[in-house]
């Protein structure tokens, strides 16, 4: 086991002593009530000691595949090992336990033991282990893969049709981060609407935890959309860099400008509000009807006096209302809404509607100009 990726190792969390860790940690309980030895390392440590009982029976080559699938089951089942102490009926545990065994002593993934591990990862861990006894000189490639820091053993949103794309997803995300998201939304819509139905989920310029919670399968809606997304861009080139991924940003905004047709993905690529770098969390309004009432949320999961409308912050950051959670630019006694097909201005205290500057839109109800540098020259009217 390796803290990082190594060829014929199998990548942990960090480089630790899980045995000397268990001695000492074991015991501690954090102020929150958890184990600063957590079930996750219970369990990998169990995997070992279960080996070293059966050494004789299992070659070195054997534990090696077998404590990685175990890891990526334990990687990808938090909620699962999370709640196997907490419930009144159903322990996991024991269950767990028993998988591990049949995985460490036999090799195998029993599908006859139920309530134990995320049942999608064991699936994908059942279709890995045939491919990789048809594959196996793509094997080391495949693991590599595994470990990527984005993935963390689940690699269904790359797949196992098209093994080139092991190595471009690399080479895609040694990119800058934000060129990244960027090219995706090029290629095409790509977010997730969490299971609230109301927060979505897109890429992040610097936090990893954006790009990870699209990757895993969960009960977000959107995965396959991100998946067909990815697989388009990954179709494209055997490497990517920031140079080819920045020409594919400016043809994107230059077609769009050519055509004078501005969907939201224009102005997400085109102007970087869209994009502030935080946790990759929007809101749409009424996304059945349009795309334009968007927000950018500045925490993980909660509205704040730092979220804003993007439209809006993008024509007068000054005048965004952080007292109203930035869903509105404030002139004066005035206030302005983004709305799918106009700019309104209403009066603060009756809400009276004061002035309309309307978006010609297509039959579909895209902009056929830009919003954006049509508020900003009536702004400048007003001043």
């Amino acid at each position: 086991i390796s803290g990082t990726q190594e060829e014929g190792k199998v990548r942990f969390e960090k480089e630790i002593d899980i045995f000397e860790d268990c001695l000492r940690n074991y015991a501690d309980v954090c102020g929150n009530g958890n184990r600063t030895f957590p079930l996750n390392r219970i369990i990998m440590l169990y995997s070992i000691v279960t080996y070293l009982i059966h050494k004789n029976n299992i070659t070195e080559d054997e534990f090696r595949r077998r404590i990685r699938i175990v890891l990526n089951l334990v990687r990808n089942s938090e909620d699962e090992i999370s709640d196997s102490e907490q419930r009144s009926s159903g322990n996991r545990m024991p269950a767990i336990l028993r998988q591990v065994d049949s995985i460490i002593i036999n090799g195998v993934i029993n599908k006859k033991e139920d309530n134990n591990f995320n049942t999608f990862q064991i699936e994908e861990e059942l279709e890995k282990i045939k491919w990789v006894n048809d594959n196996l000189q793509l094997a080391e490639s495949l693991y590599k893969l595994e470990d990527h820091p984005l993935l963390h053993g689940q690699i269904a949103v790359v797949g196992l049709d098209n093994p080139d794309y092991f190595s471009r997803f690399h080479s895609l995300f040694s990119c800058n981060w934000d060129l990244v998201d960027c090219a995706l939304i090029c290629i095409g819509d790509y977010k997730q609407c969490e299971r609230n139905g109301w927060r979505h989920q897109l890429g992040s310029k610097h936090i990893d935890k954006a790009w990870i919670t699209l990757f895993h399968k969960s009960a977000n809606q959107g995965f396959h959309s991100t998946k067909e997304v990815l697989s388009k861009l990954l179709s494209i080139q055997e490497t990517f860099d920031d140079k080819s991924l920045k020409e594919m940003k400016e043809q994107f905004i230059a077609k769009c400008e050519m055509e004078s047709v501005f969907d939201w993905r224009y102005y997400y690529v085109k102007y970087a509000a869209f994009r502030p770098g935080r946790y990759g969390k929007y809101s749409w309004k009424n996304p059945e009807i349009g795309f334009y009432d968007m927000h950018v949320l500045w925490t993980e999961s909660k509205w704040s006096e730092n979220s804003y409308q993007p439209f809006l912050y993008e024509a007068d950051t000054s005048l965004i209302s952080r007292d109203d959670l930035g869903h509105y630019l404030v002139i004066g006694d005035d206030y302005i809404s983004c709305e799918n097909d106009a700019f309104r201005l209403y009066r603060i205290g009756t809400d009276e509607e004061m002035d309309c500057i309307n978006i010609r839109q297509n039959e579909e109800g895209i902009d056929l100009e830009n919003r954006i540098s049509k508020l900003k020259k009536y702004l400048q009217s007003k001043k």
